[in-house]
């Protein structure tokens, strides 16, 4: 790596911490947290859930939508502000997890 690049690399990895992974179940509560991998495998074979299924579950269908019913962050707080218990959850969560 180039010193100006390595030097604008550093510069912005002091500005920004990167919280996400290699796919969206990484990172913040976006995601379900962190899943192994045996136990998607394991759903697969032994529960015979489609590996598309197991996919837009834990991408589309967890993290935020999953506790709050939405991953629009305006809405959670929207809906916490008028203590909706799943919304306060939602947000609760990700403050803790910052």
């Amino acid at each position: 790596m180039s010193r100006p690049l390595r030097s604008a690399f550093r510069a912005a990895s002091q500005l920004h911490r990167v919280t996400t992974g290699f796919t969206p179940l990484d990172g913040l509560v976006m995601a379900p947290g962190p899943v192994r991998s045996t136990l998607v495998l394991w759903l697969e074979t032994h529960a015979a859930i489609p590996a598309a299924e197991l996919s837009s579950a834990l991408e589309h269908q967890s993290g935020f939508y999953a506790r709050a019913g939405t991953g629009d962050m305006r809405q959670i707080l929207s809906r916490a502000a008028a203590a909706d218990t799943h919304a306060e959850l939602a947000r609760d969560v990700y403050l803790h997890r910052r």
